[in-house]
């Protein structure tokens, strides 16, 4: 491979900081707006969901296709000489450790917690995807980067392979279901579920409680007191309907707290006095949680799972290999808005004719994963990187007339991590300690502004702190200068 000529592509600088501000106004909006507007279903908030669903895919794609093109830039060096893979790396333990550290339940430093609060910190988020996938693209880029053409197809092989396996694998439960603990095998029960004679019998509604057919004997049910014959009606303060929600049920329980089991006997209803004894486990559901959206036994699920997420990182690696190969070959400002809006429109109508091809196939289309069994579409994730690539060919039009984008445009770009983990912190860790109410439309709109100005108050102090070497250099500047005034 020959030696990229140094470039900089402005319509992708553009494209970061899109997706940087689609990123912030979409959580703070998210977070602050009241859910009764949020949940509404009015045109705007329509609107603003259906915009928001690019988000990630943006940001996916853009973050990949960054990352690819700088590191061929330094392709004329060895691997283990080639700072950017260095840099990668370390990128990836950083994405990672802010990606768990964001969801860490901080509570669990001076208390127990429960298993669906250990699942959601465990669950992936873009953080964790945007780290192995730039994993993936150093992996890839080590052995294929003396063919750039070779990389390129690498990298789209993979993303058509990923996105075209995502429906069939995202519905395998790959998560460890043990049995609840209200088991023949644990606390020594034989439940059945309510039936309507035997509900009439007992003057219940026909969902209510789980009939306990015989205890065993010596078990931890009848150290309780529990007997044949009693319906289990509540765990703590939530009401039992059927044997398949207990496991969900039971993991909102803490290990060793109180959790009070109300039963009736007879027409009585009796109180049974239980510490809840299940300990929360990590694994092994801490790697599953990885691969899809399935929900654990806990009822939690990861937002951001390997499939289909990380083919968008895939794409953004053919991308920026593409726009490497251009730059190589000194065509990459030539009509790169017309490159971009063909390549744009054959991805939208690739997800079109695969829908089609659904329709005929299944009887319907499964491009939000309707039909039973399967996932979503891989035409939703054509469909989408379509858009985005469309989206960047009109930024590759205005940067015809555009030469250079303001400094702050640029500073806020190459922060975008740090950003990131910023506004998450300011809205899910400080705001909720100092004021919990939600607001209207307005106010909404009041709260986008103030976390932007707060974003751009960070932006400045990173790249003064970048100016001064150091932290400590940089609030010892903060302090001088505050003691001259």
């Amino acid at each position: 491979m020959e030696k990229p000529k140094n470039a900089r592509i402005l319509f992708l600088d553009m494209m970061r900081f899109l997706a940087l501000f689609m990123m912030i106004q979409g959580h703070t909006v998210y977070a602050m707006i009241d859910k009764e507007i949020r949940e509404g279903g009015s045109t705007g908030i329509y609107i603003w969901t259906f915009f928001r669903g690019y988000t990630a895919p943006f940001f996916m794609v853009i973050a990949g296709a960054v990352f690819t093109f700088l590191l061929i830039q330094e392709n004329n060096v060895r691997v283990q000489h080639n700072f950017r893979i260095r840099k990668g790396l370390t990128r990836v333990l950083t994405l990672l450790f802010w990606g768990y550290l964001l969801r860490f339940p901080v509570q669990s430093l001076w208390s127990r917690i429960s298993q669906a609060s250990a699942d959601v910190a465990m669950a992936v988020d873009v953080l964790h995807i945007i780290g192995l996938g730039l994993l993936t693209v150093m992996t890839v880029f080590t052995f294929s980067r003396k063919y750039i053409i070779g990389l390129m197809l690498v990298f789209f092989g993979l993303f058509v392979t990923v996105a075209y396996l995502s429906p069939h694998v995202t519905t395998i439960n790959y998560h460890s279901q043990p049995q609840p603990v209200f088991s023949k095998d644990y606390l020594g029960v034989h439940l059945i579920e309510n039936t309507p004679e035997l509900a009439d019998s007992l003057n219940l509604h026909d969902n209510d409680g789980l009939y306990i057919q015989s205890v065993v004997a010596g078990s931890k049910a009848e150290e309780l007191g529990l007997q044949s014959g009693d319906v289990l009606m509540r765990i703590g303060y939530q009401d039992v309907c059927s044997i398949g929600e207990l496991p969900i049920m039971e993991s909102r329980q803490i290990y060793g707290r109180y959790a009070n089991i109300k039963v009736l006997r007879g027409k009585k209803m009796v109180d049974v006095a239980w510490n809840y004894d299940r300990k929360v486990s990590l694994f092994p559901n801490f790697f599953t949680l990885w691969i899809n959206s399935e929900k654990t036994y806990a009822g939690k699920s990861s937002p951001f799972p390997v499939f289909p997420w990380i083919s968008y990182m895939l794409f953004g690696g053919f991308f920026g290999a593409w726009l490497a190969f251009l730059n190589l070959k000194g065509r990459l400002s030539s009509w790169m808005d017309i490159k971009l809006a063909v390549l744009g429109t054959l991805l939208i109508v690739w997800s079109e004719i695969g829908d089609k091809l659904e329709i005929h196939y299944y009887g319907k289309s499964n491009f939000w994963g309707h039909i039973d069994g399967m996932g979503s579409s891989p035409n939703l994730v054509l469909h989408r990187i379509g858009v985005v690539i469309l989206v960047g060919a009109f930024f590759a039009f205005l940067a015809r007339f555009i030469k250079k984008l303001p400094p702050l445009m640029n500073q806020m770009s190459r922060n975008t991590l740090w950003l990131y983990v910023g506004h998450l912190v300011i809205l899910y860790w400080i705001r909720p300690s100092i004021y919990r109410e939600r607001f209207d439309v307005i106010g909404t709109i009041v709260c986008v502004i103030v976390m932007f100005a707060l974003m751009i108050a960070q932006t400045k102090m990173i790249e003064a702190k970048s100016k001064a070497g150091s932290w400590k250099a940089y609030w010892s500047n903060v302090y001088l200068k505050l003691k001259r005034r």
